[in-house]
């Protein structure tokens, strides 16, 4: 293999390994933002739910 096939090699495998670690972070953030949204989501109804029996 010629120093150039090795350098497009090492530029591909370099290129695909940082882009499957940033999918994998990506992915980490977005199931952290969901969980995020959804406990918020929960809490406001628990208050609106709460504020609802004080009224009545």
């Amino acid at each position: 293999m010629t120093e150039f096939q090795e350098l497009m090699l090492y530029t591909c495998f370099g290129a695909m390994t940082g882009v499957f670690i940033a999918e994998l972070i990506f992915l980490i953030a977005s199931a952290v933002s969901w969980v995020k949204g959804k406990i918020r989501k929960r809490k406001e109804a628990k208050k609106m739910r709460e504020s609802a029996t004080k009224v009545d």
